[in-house]
């Protein structure tokens, strides 16, 4: 198999392991998308190769994104059109784990066997809790405040997401 077919295997068992929580594949399975209950939120895991990638060794960085349309609408008016994204929140999942780290995951021969289930469950951990807080926007709204970022005992306190709680908290 080549380093890319080896990378695409990883990535689809990782979803298969991940189908409880009902993301759908795009990218021939190198992205997981779903979103928000409330119909506000899309939640995005993406799988990255690596080019230093050769046969025997094959990197998986897994990333996590937060967007909200509405953020971007948002933005475009406050700002005349000048910074207007969609983004929420975005790590390498390292960052958000116990790794406290860039981290990547060698996927090829034996080690796959040891990896995917070990990439399953940090999402599962550190990545699923993230994207429930969103489910409630008010409570995330709350918890960002007295938080900021801070999902987990690993992460660092910012406030990244200052543009989303100003768009989407009541207005008093």
């Amino acid at each position: 198999m080549s380093s890319r077919e080896v990378f695409l295997a990883a990535c689809n068992q990782i979803n298969e392991g991940l189908t409880e929580f009902g993301f759908k594949a795009s990218q021939k399975g190198a992205t997981l998308k779903k979103i928000s209950s409330n119909k506000e939120f899309t939640f995005e895991i993406s799988f990255q190769s690596s080019a230093l990638n050769s046969s025997g060794h094959v990197n998986l960085l897994p990333h996590v994104l937060i967007t909200a349309k509405r953020l971007k609408k948002w933005l475009k008016a406050q700002t005349n059109d000048v910074y207007s994204n969609d983004i929420i929140y975005s790590n390498q999942l390292g960052y958000i784990s116990h790794f406290q780290d860039w981290k990547s995951w060698n996927v090829s021969g034996p080690a796959q066997g040891k990896t995917v289930p070990e990439v399953i469950n940090t999402i599962k951990n550190y990545v699923i809790p993230i994207f429930n807080h969103f489910e409630d926007i008010n409570g995330v709204i709350r918890f960002l405040i007295n938080n900021g970022t801070k999902f987990n005992r690993y992460m660092d306190k910012t406030l990244t997401p200052l543009a989303f709680m100003l768009c989407f908290a009541e207005k008093e």
